[in-house]
C-alpha cells in the first residue's frame, strides 16, 4: 500500500479493506505520517474507541473538514515528532 508509505499532494481518497476494527486502526497507524485522518461509522462507540487510538494530530469523524482557515498549521511528520516534544493535539468532530 504505497499511498499509505508516500506523501501524497493532491486529491486523494484510498480506501483499505479490513476485518475488524483493530485490523482497521492498525492500518491506520501504520505510516511515518501523522498531521490528519478522517473516518466514518453509525455506532457512536465506535467512533469514540477508534477516534482514542488513532495517532493523529487531528481525527475528523463522520466530518470532511476538520480543520478552519484560523487554526494553526501542524504538518510534523512522526519521526519529527519523536524527536521533539509536540504536544498531544487533537480535534474531533462528531
Amino acid at each position: 500500500m504505497a499511498v499509505a508509505h508516500e506523501e501524497t499532494f493532491g486529491p486523494l481518497a484510498a480506501l483499505f479493506r479490513f476485518e475488524t476494527e483493530q485490523e482497521a486502526i492498525r492500518l491506520a497507524n501504520d505510516t511515518q505520517y501523522g498531521l490528519a485522518c478522517y473516518f466514518y461509522s453509525k455506532d457512536l462507540g465506535r467512533c469514540f474507541r477508534v477516534m482514542e487510538q488513532l495517532q493523529y494530530g487531528l481525527v475528523g469523524v463522520n466530518e470532511g473538514v476538520i480543520t478552519t482557515e484560523v487554526a494553526p498549521p501542524l504538518a510534523v511528520s512522526r519521526k519529527a515528532a519523536s524527536a521533539t516534544k509536540v504536544p498531544n493535539t487533537a480535534s474531533t468532530t462528531i
